[in-house]
């Protein structure tokens, strides 16, 4: 392979990388958020089993 056909598969790479890693974040960041509205919202339900 020669140096440029290299760097082109490792930018591709590194993109898509970069593009999986927003989507693994992302999907944390929801879940992260519904858990709190459902913690919020089912608090008080929940106090009386304790």
């Amino acid at each position: 392979m020669t140096d440029p056909q290299m760097s082109s598969s490792g930018s591709a790479k590194a993109e898509r990388t970069s593009v999986v890693r927003v989507v693994l974040w992302a999907a944390v960041a929801i879940a992260l958020i519904v858990g709190l509205v459902m913690f919020f919202r089912y608090t008080r339900l929940m106090t009386p089993l304790l």
